[in-house]
């Protein structure tokens, strides 16, 4: 599996508190990065977009084979240009091939 995130922004977190108190104390229940390979698209004059460099640098590992962020001159939508959609599918694709052949975990 592999995620594509848009523009994406920090959402408060939010936990029930019946399972708040189930949680042993000092345990972090955020504890881990996701690890599973996500093209971020990041606008340039998004207005969220510091809201968006921390959701990433928070909660994903970056590197070969986990996160990959590419930022573009865009706001707060869906890339507009052809090539955009081409280099989002190109990794798609790249990522799909690798997760077939049992080369992505």
């Amino acid at each position: 599996s592999f995620g594509l995130s848009v523009c994406g922004s920090y959402a408060p977190l939010l936990m029930p508190g019946a399972v708040r108190k189930r949680l042993p104390p000092g345990v972090d229940y955020l504890e881990g990065k996701i690890r599973k390979p996500t093209f971020h698209v990041q606008g340039t004059q998004d207005e969220w977009e510091w809201a968006g460099k921390g959701l990433i640098e928070r909660h994903y590992e970056k590197g070969e084979g986990k996160s990959e962020v590419v930022e573009w001159d865009m706001g707060h939508h869906y890339p507009v240009e052809a090539e955009q959609s081409e280099r989002i599918a190109e990794w798609a694709v790249g990522v799909w091939k690798g997760i077939e052949g049992g080369e992505v975990r």
